[in-house]
């Protein structure tokens, strides 16, 4: 189940830890998304990392932190954060504050039909097959291959529900993105 709670806004303090979240709708989209470990009270004070799957998303994520505070303007990157049933296109707006502190909200742009459910989890360490997932478009790659995500696209059959080893990366059409002009809000 995907719920529209709201935008999701967190504030991070100068060494890159939640300081705080806007609790009623962070607690409701969580809770919506079976994301229990994600409530805010087992959030606030960590530091934003142990909550980002892979290098290469960790240092997307940092680049943009680096963009807001460097040029002290708001940044904005669009994204997708699907469910197992919904692609959902989401919007992450980065706001320099006082003190090096940033406030970070995530917005529902809207959603689409994933056209099945897929279920994915991150891959171990221990020697399991993984497929590359783009923390960013959400693409799988595919022999090769950047693919929209769809149950046909890692040939399962219909009737497995088992979750999809993953491992979080950026693809290369994200991370050249990302090198392009960051896009500022209005009011910058």
């Amino acid at each position: 189940m995907t719920t529209d709670c709201g935008p999701t806004i967190y504030w991070l303090d100068a060494n890159d830890c939640i300081e705080r979240v806007a609790s009623e709708t962070w607690d409701a989209f969580a809770a919506a998304n079976k994301g229990d470990a994600a409530l805010s009270d087992r959030i606030v004070g960590r530091p934003l990392r142990e909550f980002i799957s892979g290098d290469s998303t960790q240092m997307w994520v940092n680049a943009l932190i680096a963009y807001a505070r460097l040029l002290d303007k708001p940044v904005r990157r669009d994204y997708r954060c699907d469910s197992p049933t919904e692609k959902r296109y989401m919007s992450m707006e980065i706001t320099p504050l006082e003190d090096e502190r940033l406030r970070v909200e995530n917005r529902l742009l809207r959603t689409e039909d994933l056209g099945g459910e897929l279920n994915f989890v991150t891959a171990g360490a221990d020697g399991e097959r993984f497929t590359q997932r783009c923390s960013i478009c959400n693409k799988l790659r595919v022999h090769d291959v950047w693919v929209e995500p769809h149950p046909t696209a890692l040939e399962q059959e219909a009737s497995e529900r088992a979750p999809i080893p993953v491992i979080y990366t950026v693809c290369s059409s994200c991370r050249d993105a990302l090198h392009t002009q960051p896009q500022y809000t209005a009011s910058s």
